[in-house]
């Protein structure tokens, strides 16, 4: 595919002629500095990219044939946010190249639906300035790589969908300004590690489809800052563990669908600021404590 840009006007709000093929006459119009190219039979970045380098702040590119990022991204020096993401939930490239590290003004980068990603660059770890990082339906991802426990200021990461992911590093502790954690539908996960509560700012935990997992970590007795928890659909989980009580700044708890939950722990009652508890789906529980009780009604 061949593709044509050219610039108009020296402004921010100036736009971007951009024709996707050689041989189509129709183009599409982008501003400068914020670049959308949603065009789901896209295989690589059209080369007029680089005349604006420096003035590019958003890119945002969907397709479902993307086949490979240039090594020139890493003249877009001014980029805040890069979405690289798959039509369809779905999108070939196979891996980033090392250039990405030169984008050291970057504080969004979302991969997702990029199924065929199997590993990142050590590139990656040079973004300190991270604060969010969308990973989610990189199925392709058996593990975390230990370059992203780099990005100290991350802020919120998005691992849903990653189903090959087995299990997650002690090292993942070292991520102490994460607010929200999201691990939906990572059913190969059997376990989480304790090194979880050294998370101690974290206020959103999503675990919802986690199915492989059977137990939660005693770690999470540190989480004082948590404020949402969707342990929904964890048919795996048989019972929870009574540090749940010291989470006394929980408001959200989803347990919809815990099939193999027999009991709940009499500590929850514990959790005073509770305003929505989900128990919907939970047909292993015969009754609740009566610690409970009062709390149920208040939520129900």
């Amino acid at each position: 595919m061949g593709e044509g840009m050219e610039r108009q006007g020296e402004d921010d709000d100036a736009e971007l002629r951009l024709r996707m093929r050689e041989d189509e006459d129709e183009e599409v119009h982008v501003r400068v500095d914020i670049v959308d190219l949603t065009a789901p039979d896209l295989v690589s970045l059209p080369e007029g990219l680089r005349a604006n380098a420096g003035r590019v702040r958003t890119l945002a590119v969907r397709s479902r044939r993307l086949k490979v990022l240039p090594a020139w991204l890493g003249e877009l020096t001014g980029l805040t946010e890069l979405r690289v993401e798959g039509c369809d939930g779905w999108c070939p490239l196979p891996e980033l190249p090392d250039a990405m590290s030169q984008l050291t003004a970057l504080r969004s980068l979302s991969l997702s639906g990029c199924s065929d990603l199997t590993s990142l660059p050590d590139a990656l770890g040079a973004l300190t300035n991270r604060k969010e990082l969308d990973l989610s339906w990189c199925s392709g991802l058996t593990s975390l790589p230990e370059v992203l426990l780099m990005l100290t200021n991350l802020e919120r990461l998005f691992l849903s969908g990653c189903s090959d992911l087995t299990s997650l590093p002690d090292a993942l502790g070292a991520l102490t300004n994460l607010k929200e954690l999201d691990l939906s539908d990572c059913s190969g996960l059997t376990a989480l590690p304790d090194a979880l509560g050294a998370l101690t700012n974290l206020q959103e935990l999503v675990m919802s489809g986690c199915s492989g997992l059977t137990e939660l970590p005693r770690g999470m007795v540190s989480l004082t800052n948590l404020q949402g928890l969707d342990l929904s659909d964890c048919s795996g989980l048989t019972s929870l563990p009574r540090a749940l009580g010291s989470l006394t700044n929980l408001e959200e708890l989803d347990l919809s669908e815990c099939s193999g939950l027999t009991s709940l722990p009499r500590a929850l009652g514990s959790l005073t600021n509770l305003s929505d508890l989900d128990l919907s789906g939970c047909s292993g529980l015969t009754e609740l404590p009566q610690d409970l009780v009062a709390l149920a009604d208040r939520c129900l």
